[in-house]
């Protein structure tokens, strides 16, 4: 079967089944449905085969290395404080924390919080099944999806184009909101 037979069988253009086998976009899940009946071919196997891999970049990379670096650090301390305030407990009467533990986790949730504003939403009805968040633009807004259109159309919300769709940063959005966190007078 041809691209052009099965853009016709499916409904999109040509263009878009060739972006498809190339990886360059992702079709929804209704066009993935229709593309496995025409080809008859299993929904699961066919979806997470034409699923684009996101390449992390090299800072996404390091924040999660350093988050989970930090993080078994943190445990071990605090393993090993637990067991020597349990000591000194039994022996004093008393437990005192270590400033390190403080520290560890101070730098634990500034990493969380970085990493947090990385985060970018799209104007889709359904979220991206690689994200470990929920990165519909009105859904974070929380508003419908017609006053996210309306925000990014009217040029009061910053955003990206990549592929042609408007992406939106987490720094936008609180950009957006300002200082009180509320909605800003039209």
């Amino acid at each position: 079967m041809t691209q052009t037979d099965l853009a016709l069988k499916v409904g999109v253009s040509k263009a878009a089944i060739s972006q498809f086998e190339r990886a360059e976009a992702r079709p929804s899940f209704e066009t993935m449905k229709k593309i496995s009946d025409v080809l008859n071919a299993d929904l699961t196997e066919l979806y997470y085969e034409a699923r684009p891999l996101r390449e992390a970049s090299k800072k996404e990379i390091s924040y999660i290395n350093e988050k989970a670096t930090l993080l078994e650090l943190l445990q071990q301390k605090l393993d090993e404080e637990n067991y020597a305030d349990s000591q000194n407990a039994i022996l004093h009467g008393s437990s005192q924390r270590t400033q390190t533990a403080e520290e560890l986790i101070a730098r634990a949730i500034a990493i969380t919080r970085e990493a947090a504003m990385m985060r970018t939403y799209h104007l889709g009805e359904n979220p991206s099944p690689d994200r470990d968040y929920d990165d519909r633009l009105y859904r974070r807004m929380g508003c419908e999806l017609s006053e996210a259109v309306r925000l990014i159309d009217s040029g009061r919300l910053r955003y990206q184009l990549i592929a042609d769709r408007p992406i939106v940063t987490e720094q936008a959005v609180r950009d957006f909101f300002g200082d009180t966190g509320t909605w800003p007078a039209a």
